[in-house]
């Protein structure tokens, strides 16, 4: 079958649900071990790889050598959230010390912080802490570090590799025992580098499904709309029995919060994390695929994941806002507990992602407008010079 470079609407929509439940559990979710709780859990443990195994998907070096394409991952990705990061650090620095307590000691340290990671800062600044509120409404984007790290590997490997199926699982088996030892063996690392690994193989994946042509396969095969959901639910219920014995849970409890017996940090976590990503992922692209065909509703999270990265880059500053308004909290994140989880905390949090939801699609909408407006004037004068040297 022939490849094609397509981009499929059903890949923009997992893209679209994926950083929509990231905005969720970072505005709405709060630690209390209820369904819900469980539920945005194990939602956004899967996403996480899962973005990867996209990544993976849509990478294509398109003739480009591979320091052309790093050089390209840089500007796409590494770029526009530095800058994002620093006009954020610096209008929220301002914001937190107008209406919080908040010092020019405590800026100059979350901004070390953002950008070198706790983990590493603690160790060279000690009596600092893990941050404050302009760190800690920032902090989402160490996912783009992760990544830029994990393109660093993949980039390479995948020019050697990806070609081969053979190849490709060999160099994913040999990444995943390299992985054992360095989750096991080694305390976190600044940007969780430590997964580095594993995040890899997930993109390998990817790049293999695009290999493939497994979406082509499934297009040509079209199954019932009905048939697709139930096979969806019943791999979804799989990917929760699992994540709460093994795998993807007890990774990030082990890497990200507490270690040792109830944290993980097992060899066959690390086996089946891959396999978690792969069931999960299969799961969210039939559903994906559904919404492909529900007219406005696809449309508008195939939109949102064409703009994934800003909704990412924005969504904690726009409700910090929220939370300021509705005098509630102001730390997104799993590690945020409340006693007495209200109703009306409950609706402040809802009201808050409302919130911020909105404000990033106008803000993106407003990019694209900024955007095309450049484009269009680039591509004006470039004919002016034409004519005028005709």
């Amino acid at each position: 079958m022939e490849k094609t470079n397509k981009r499929y609407i059903a890949v923009d929509i997992m893209k679209g649900i994926g950083i929509v439940v990231v905005m969720i559990y970072h505005l709405v979710y709060r630690q209390q071990d209820g369904f819900a709780d469980h539920l945005i859990r194990s939602a956004i443990w899967l996403f996480m790889p899962l973005y990867f195994i996209i990544s993976g998907y849509l990478s294509d070096s398109k003739g480009r050598t591979v320091p052309q394409q790093l050089l390209r991952k840089v500007k796409n990705i590494l770029v526009p959230v530095v800058i994002s990061c620093c006009i954020l650090l610096v209008l929220g620095g301002i914001y937190c010390v107008l209406f919080h307590d908040f010092t020019m000691t405590d800026w100059i340290r979350d901004v070390v912080h953002t950008f070198l990671r706790p983990e590493f800062s603690e160790k060279l600044f000690p009596e600092w802490g893990t941050g404050g509120i302009l760190f800690l409404n920032i902090s989402p984007v160490w996912f783009i570090w992760t990544m830029m790290w994990a393109e660093l590997l993949f980039i390479p490997l995948a020019d050697k590799v990806i070609s081969d199926e053979k190849k490709t699982g060999i160099t994913a088996v040999i990444l995943i025992l390299i992985q054992i030892p360095l989750y096991i063996c080694i305390e976190p690392l600044s940007w969780s580098l430590n997964l580095v690994p594993i995040y890899v193989v997930c993109m390998l994946v990817g790049a293999r499904v695009r290999e493939g042509n497994v979406i082509e396969r499934l297009d040509n095969n079209k199954i019932p709309a009905w048939a697709s959901l139930l096979f969806a639910a019943g791999i979804l219920v799989l990917h929760v029995y699992m994540y709460y014995q093994v795998g993807l849970d007890w990774v990030y409890a082990g890497t990200l919060g507490t270690t040792g017996p109830d944290g993980g940090r097992g060899w066959m976590d690390v086996l089946i994390f891959p396999i978690q990503a792969m069931l999960g992922g299969i799961a969210i692209y039939a559903i994906s695929d559904v919404l492909a065909g529900w007219g406005k509703i696809g449309e508008a999270l195939a939109w949102v994941g064409r703009h994934s990265l800003a909704f990412l880059c924005y969504h904690c500053a726009y409700g910090v806002i929220a939370a300021d308004l509705l005098h509630t909290y102001i730390k997104p994140g799993q590690y945020w507990f409340v006693d007495d989880l209200n109703w009306e905390i409950i609706m402040k949090s809802w009201a808050g992602f409302l919130f911020a939801l909105i404000c990033c699609i106008i803000h993106c909408v407003l990019k694209d407008k900024v955007k095309h407006a450049w484009e269009a004037r680039k591509e004006e004068k470039r004919k002016e010079k034409q004519n005028a040297a005709q």
